[in-house]
């Protein structure tokens, strides 16, 4: 079975910022995470509310095409920690 590609996405960004000490909890949600990340990494929030407003854009919005993946996949190709 294929992974959905925006979870894929997020599982690699969530991923990039576990390897430099932040980890999202198993039962964390994606806003939530994004306050911790703001909070600990100001730097990094612009950055990653964009991701998370994508993801949760194709996850959970009526309108998401096949733009809005592209955009989140190049969010998080461009994403450096």
């Amino acid at each position: 079975r294929r992974e959905d590609p925006a979870a894929r996405d997020y599982r690699r960004f969530v991923a990039r910022l576990a390897r430099r000490g932040i980890e999202k909890a198993p039962w964390e949600a994606p806003r939530d995470f994004l306050r911790r990340v703001a909070d600990s990494r100001p730097d990094l929030a612009g950055q990653a509310a964009e991701i998370t407003e994508a993801y949760l854009r194709l996850r959970y919005g009526p309108d998401a095409g096949a733009g809005e993946a592209r955009r989140l996949g190049a969010l998080v190709r461009a994403f450096r920690a």
